[in-house]
């Protein structure tokens, strides 16, 4: 599990980095408070979220790095996890479905609640990653979904407890998700993906190429084989398509 006091000193002891926002490290949801928001909301949680706010009810802290590119924890307490996540912009677009796939899509989103949301980057959209809450999918520990408002939807191959592990490394550089899209789940071929999810996933290209030339110079000790390796994965898909 994330040891977010970790993160914080690896960000607060680097010269090359300037804190935007100061870390806020909630307290621990109590118990009893937890169980009440669950039964009455009627949602269920994966151990790893569970052990999350009895640990800390939300973290949030943003840096920079030579004024232009940025990282961001920024997860929600418990309390925001069961507000409606649609804003006005997300309510104004559904209003605009009819069709029977809309509701189908209309009927995923009702499923999804807000985990991490990104700072705005330099081309002026807001990126979300989201956790599915229907009860058969909590069951098998569910994946994320990276939510971009400038229209991409992506499936990760993340669950929570490998997303706070991921997050650990990344310190929450913006765009280090898109190292983990699930590639075999997009389909960029059929309609409706396309429509309602992404055409192609190939702008995760530009955020890879950002990570891999700044994080291995601002944290030299930490091995970042392993996202070389990810974005090796998606480039080779890109020729195969």
């Amino acid at each position: 599990m994330i040891n977010i006091q970790e993160i914080l000193k690896d960000i607060e002891d680097n010269s090359s980095i300037k804190i935007i926002t100061p870390a806020n490290v909630r307290k621990p949801c109590h118990e009893q408070t937890f169980d009440i928001i669950k039964e009455n909301n009627g949602l269920q949680f994966t151990d790893a979220i569970t052990s999350f706010y009895l640990k800390h009810n939300g973290i949030s802290v943003s840096w920079v790095h030579n004024k232009n590119f940025k990282g961001e924890i920024n997860i929600k307490p418990i309390s925001s996890l069961v507000e409606n996540v649609f804003d006005d912009f997300w309510k104004a677009e559904q209003k605009k479905m009819k069709s029977k796939d809309d509701k189908v899509f209309r009927q995923f989103c009702n499923n999804l609640f807000s985990i991490d949301v990104f700072d705005k980057t330099t081309d002026g959209t807001l990126r979300t990653v989201f956790q599915t809450q229907n009860d058969s999918l909590i069951k098998q520990n569910p994946k994320l979904w990276l939510w971009h408002l400038a229209g991409e939807r992506f499936p990760l191959t993340l669950d929570f407890e490998q997303y706070s592990k991921k997050l650990q490394i990344t310190r929450g550089f913006v765009g280090w998700t898109y190292f983990f899209i699930d590639i075999d789940q997009c389909r960029f071929n059929d309609s409706f993906f396309s429509k309602y999810f992404s055409k192609s996933c190939f702008d995760a290209l530009s955020n890879m190429e950002n990570f891999l030339n700044i994080m291995p110079k601002l944290f030299p000790d930490d091995d970042f084989s392993e996202f070389e390796q990810l974005q090796e994965e998606i480039i080779k898909f890109h020729k195969s398509v």
